[in-house]
């Protein structure tokens, strides 16, 4: 189950989520959608807190983006100067995905160097 305050998320991004349901061969669960603008058109930020994983799927037909973040937690880093600036942390043992804010477009950064074990 991945760690996470929606409530934090939410304020954060200054997004709402459309909370749904999914199905999948090992059951039904829940799933968060935030839409994130950037440069290359919207993409969808998919939050599945039972299922230990987010994605990121492109919502424009004209290019595709897919990837699955395994993730143990969600946490935001709000120190502006720290590991690269306010931004939305994914934290899995594989790596790491940031999500960062931004007018008029979000930027995302992904990371295979594995879980930092000098953070909590």
């Amino acid at each position: 189950m991945i760690t996470w305050d929606q409530n934090a998320v939410e304020r954060f991004l200054g997004l709402a989520p459309v909370r749904r349901d999914s199905t999948t061969p090992i059951g039904t669960h829940s799933e968060f959608v935030f839409a994130l603008p950037t440069p290359g058109g919207p993409v969808h930020f998919i939050v599945r807190p039972s299922l230990d994983h987010c994605q990121f799927v492109a919502a424009d037909d004209n290019e595709f983006l897919s990837a699955y973040v395994q993730c143990a937690r969600i946490v935001i880093n709000d120190e502006p100067e720290e590991d690269g600036g306010q931004c939305l942390v994914l934290q899995g043992t594989a790596g790491h995905a940031c999500v960062t804010p931004g007018s008029p477009h979000f930027k995302l950064f992904f990371s295979m160097h594995g879980r930092d074990t000098t953070r909590p």
